[in-house]
């Protein structure tokens, strides 16, 4: 059985003194707490703890800086407040005359709550004279004791309060009617991301994005406060409000946009750094045993933000006239990140030459940019990009299109009137491809138009036409993979270009699915009935050979992750494919 225990002195009526001269130093002077609002009432958040505190004790409301008249009953019993405000249910609350059906659990959702005796206790130390606490924070603390949230393990008839005539904690009979001076907090926020650095010229006032505040556990709710403070003029708002501030109550969900100024000084950046603070408190979990020994840490998350001295980053290509190198954003801010691009129309891309995107492919990351740059693009003169494409091969003229394509223009044109001058041949003189076999035996075909090399698929072993694979591609343009598998034969275009390199196909170890533009270079219209669209004198229509079906390009069909580009032989036509559909494959090197 929990022992009886006899208060140390009754109480005096309820009163409150008349104001006295008064010191309060750290860490309860004006400037250790935020004024604000919190839920529409008058708080103020106290830096050392993080915790938000309501002005005013309960019954009374705030106005013109100073706390009301009674709006109630001031004064109620322990069992009466903490009915109401009971931070977090304990084993054993029934004991305190505290309904075991009270499950509510205020630290976590942030509510207003009793507090804690070592919270009290912790606005009340370092002021003098009568009552102790700040008195400029709390125009209406009692000169009495108020009641925290803490029984008394030693008798089921006690609970602690704070004395703020003298400053101490004291355990008094739960029936006795005092005050309550409601708080909020005890979940802590999650870390807060600091932004990327912006770029400002001298004198520009800079706005980062708004951050968002989360509770660190989630489901819960933080109540804390934010300061910034550094170098560049630095304020914020909240939530859009147009009020812009250096510090603020603020609650998770709270929108914070912080905006500086780069103004005049040493030094090419500009830093400031938002601190937003909270309290994590322990509850008490054994009205017997925890002895009210609960406690409350201060928890703080830091951001930097910074605005730097824009760098420009110079660009060189390499050899002349071949090529382009962009960077954005160029110039960059101090210690931000750009990115450049390395292109070229008609060579491929080769190195970067020094500078910091030395190394990289040609899409460069450059991070931490603190000075200016100058990156050199090389690109292989040796070897062609974009070459001129096939016509389709239709010899037919559209009579009431006399200037239309493939019949009085282009490649087709020239040959069907002997005027072409080929490399190669094809099936038909009178259209424009032009092929030439290469191999012993013959298993590649040369495109003398494109400068592609094509895989001919005249073997039965693995480059047979019957083979057929489900699309995965590990180098598609947009990253996603398809169907992948395993064992010892390949099933996937992915194990099947593997395959092809590893067996040096033609002599060759870059072979690799062609894109869509390039295998439409193949398809020839000229064909009709069921043969297959394409040139059969150099990609035969026997088995094993071309067949009239759907082949895979390495193209990603925009419309749906799960499918790609394939090409149907049939029809000349291209069609997007579920990419677990086995579908036949003619691989392609050069054209890079």
């Amino acid at each position: 059985m929990a022992l009886k225990r006899t208060a140390l002195a009754c109480l005096a009526p309820l009163a409150v003194l008349a104001a006295q001269a008064q010191t309060c130093t750290s860490p309860n002077t004006d400037g250790d707490y935020i004024l604000g609002t919190a839920e529409g009432a008058a708080s103020a958040m106290h830096w050392d703890t993080g915790l938000v505190w309501k002005r005013c004790i309960e019954g009374r409301g705030f106005a013109s800086g100073q706390c009301t008249l009674w709006t109630g009953s001031p004064g109620g019993t322990w069992v009466h407040w903490a009915a109401q405000w009971l931070p977090k249910p304990f084993s054993g609350q029934a004991n305190f005359h505290i309904s075991d059906s009270l499950q509510q659990n205020l630290l976590e959702s942030g509510g207003w709550r009793m507090a804690y005796k070592t919270e009290l206790m912790r606005i009340a130390v370092n002021c003098d004279n009568d009552p102790r606490g700040n008195r400029s924070v709390f125009p209406g603390m009692p000169s009495e004791v108020v009641w925290s949230a803490s029984p008394d393990a030693n008798s089921y008839d006690m609970a602690y309060g704070v004395n703020f005539r003298s400053g101490h904690e004291s355990y008094n009979p739960l029936i006795n009617a005092t005050y309550a001076l409601l708080v909020r907090g005890g979940q802590p926020f999650a870390a807060v991301a600091a932004p990327a650095a912006r770029a400002a010229t001298a004198g520009a006032q800079e706005t980062f994005p708004p951050v968002t505040l989360a509770p660190h556990v989630a489901g819960g709710h933080a109540w804390g406060g934010a300061r910034i403070a550094g170098e560049g003029e630095p304020e914020f708002e909240v939530n859009g409000s147009g009020a812009w501030v250096t510090e603020a109550i603020v609650t998770s969900g709270d929108q914070i946009a912080v905006r500086m100024r780069f103004t005049a000084g040493a030094g090419s950046t500009r830093t400031a750094t938002l601190t937003v603070r909270s309290g994590q408190t322990t509850g008490t979990s054994d009205g017997a045993a925890n002895g009210g020994s609960e406690a409350t840490a201060m928890r703080q998350t830091q951001a930097a933000f910074t605005l730097g001295a824009p760098h420009p980053i110079g660009t060189i290509v390499r050899p002349l006239g071949t090529g382009s190198v962009t960077c954005a954003p160029n110039p960059v801010p101090h210690g931000g990140t750009a990115v450049c691009q390395a292109a070229s129309s008609k060579y491929p891309f080769k190195a970067w030459q020094g500078g910091g995107c030395a190394g990289q492919p040609a899409t460069c990351t450059l991070a931490n940019v603190t000075g200016a740059l100058v990156e050199t693009a090389e690109f292989d003169t040796t070897r062609f990009v974009t070459r001129p494409l096939n016509d389709t091969g239709t010899l037919a003229c559209d009579a009431s299109r006399p200037a239309a394509q493939d019949c009085h223009h282009g490649r087709d044109a020239g040959a069907a009137t002997g005027q072409l001058a080929k490399t190669g041949a094809s099936a038909d003189a009178r259209n424009g491809f032009d092929f030439t076999p290469i191999g012993a035996p013959w298993a590649c075909t040369r495109d003398n138009v494109t400068g592609l090399v094509w895989e001919v698929k005249t073997g039965t072993g693995l480059h047979g036409q019957n083979h057929t694979y489900t699309w995965f591609d590990p180098h598609s343009p947009d990253g996603a993979p398809g169907v992948q598998c395993t064992g010892a034969a390949p099933c996937d275009t992915a194990q099947y270009v593997a395959a092809a390199n590893a067996a040096a196909l033609c002599g060759a170890n870059d072979w690799r699915l062609p894109t869509l533009q390039e295998l439409e270079t193949l398809v020839d219209l000229g064909r009709s009935g069921a043969e297959p669209r394409i040139d059969p004198a150099n990609f035969p229509a026997y088995v094993p050979g071309t067949a009239a079906a759907p082949y895979w390009t390495r193209t990603p069909f925009a419309g749906s992750t799960a499918q790609a580009w394939a090409l149907d032989f049939a029809t000349g036509a291209p069609r997007p494919a579920p990419r677990a559909d086995a579908l036949r494959v003619r691989l392609v090197r050069g054209g890079q």
